[in-house]
């Protein structure tokens, strides 16, 4: 998650794709889903998926180390530190125990998604999956059927969930 400076997300956003682009040059295999906030303040949320960390570590290896990409790299990334104040790199585990009507998430053509991040005391996730699961059941038994996909923060975050809603 990139936390924009005040007044810095008009040129945050041209950085933004650029970053695009050249990734596209560079023939990136990854998929990235992008997001920026529209309330609070502004920040942007990047992901990607991999089904196993192994994915994950082969995904960080597609670029063998030119120096010229790297200069790309090094340079797009000094450009990047003008608009933000901070960066938060986490590693997320999706969890479908605490997840409803994934399948109709359609994230392709999701224009609008609500972020939360749960952060709960040490000890009580199973109070926070206990919950998760009556909230999904007491929905579904008043015909309430929103897709949501949660995922427990395991690097960078700690005692976290974060749950994505359509």
């Amino acid at each position: 998650m990139d936390n924009i400076k005040p007044y810095e997300d008009g040129p945050y956003d041209k950085f933004a794709t650029e970053s695009a682009a050249l990734s596209k040059q560079l023939k990136d295999p990854t998929h990235v889903l992008g997001m920026e906030a529209l309330t609070g303040p502004p920040r942007a949320l990047y992901l990607t998926g991999h089904d196993s960390f192994e994915a994950l570590q082969k995904n960080e290896e597609w670029l063998l180390g030119d120096a010229a990409t790297d200069a790309k790299l090094d340079a797009l990334d000094a450009r990047e530190g003008l608009h933000v104040s901070e960066v938060h790199y986490t590693i997320w585990n999706y969890r479908p125990d605490l997840s409803n009507n994934v399948a109709e998430a359609d994230i392709p053509h999701s224009h609008y998604w609500e972020v939360i991040i749960f952060h709960v005391r040490s000890g009580h996730h199973e109070q926070f999956e206990e919950l998760t699961k009556l909230c999904r059941d007491a929905n579904l038994k008043i015909g309430q059927n929103t897709p949501w996909v949660t995922y427990e923060g395991l690097l960078g975050v700690t005692n976290a969930y974060l749950v994505l809603c359509r």
